[in-house]
């Protein structure tokens, strides 16, 4: 299982030039300004409490009230690396958000993901300084260049280890269940990979809410994924910026 969270904006912090097109740029971020997501309901922890507060037993009442059955059942502690790979095939789209405290600099990355196209766009400490548009199909990325309406197309390998992170290729039937915790609210399976990562991934979704991992550099992050929505996102969520033109 490949696990490269943010190894990426890292090396880019690493490039002095790409820092100076960062403060070059002069437009500062917000965390999350750009996006509306519908954050993910709550998982297990959080509907085992409601249904015992209102007696309500899950996929029968949806049964009895005819409305249409959940197409993320949660099997809860019970949920297999299998289970949970399943899940995560039912996901078309997505959307979060990752901070990491570099010593170089407070990463923040925004990641849209829909039917193998993914929108990353990176900032370090509010300033802007990357904006992609990846195609996995095509393998070809399109990236924008700070402050302008100018776009170059370039080869991308989805399997080199500075790709972007990509939970939709994860396989959790190749790591290792260790137990079960509660992040935000929702029951995860926590899983180690052979390389030492750790994540936390949603019983229900099969979405990793959180992953901790050791750097390029040896050193070891936590990072959580914040404001993740599921199957919510539409082409235009990720299509180029209005007059960007891309070179070939």
């Amino acid at each position: 299982m490949r696990h490269r969270t943010l190894r990426v904006c890292l090396a880019l912090l690493l490039l002095p030039t790409l820092l100076l097109l960062c403060s070059a740029c002069g437009s500062r971020t917000e965390e999350g300004q750009t996006a509306q997501p519908t954050v993910i309901e709550e998982g297990a922890a959080a509907r085992q409490e409601e249904q015992a507060e209102t007696g309500e037993t899950g996929e029968a009442d949806d049964a009895e009230s005819g409305r249409q059955p959940d197409p993320f059942p949660d099997k809860g502690e019970a949920a297999t690396p299998a289970d949970l790979d399943d899940a995560l095939s039912r996901i078309d789209s997505y959307y979060f958000e990752q901070s990491v405290p570099y010593p170089s600099g407070q990463v923040f990355m925004q990641v849209w993901y829909k039917d193998g196209r993914m929108k990353l766009v990176t900032s370090v400490d509010g300033y802007c300084l990357s904006e992609s548009y990846y195609d996995y199909d095509k393998r070809t990325v399109v990236e924008v260049y700070p402050g302008s309406d100018q776009a170059v197309t370039r080869d991308f390998d989805p399997d080199a280890d500075n790709a972007p992170k990509n939970p939709k290729m994860e396989d959790y039937t190749a790591a290792v269940l260790t137990g079960s915790e509660v992040v935000g609210r929702q029951l995860c399976q926590v899983l180690e990979t052979a390389a030492g990562d750790k994540l936390w991934v949603s019983t229900k979704y099969g979405f990793p809410l959180r992953v901790e991992y050791t750097d390029s550099l040896g050193e070891r992050y936590q990072v959580d994924y914040r404001n993740l929505s599921v199957n919510t996102l539409t082409d235009a969520d990720l299509a180029l910026p209005d007059g960007v033109q891309a070179e070939q």
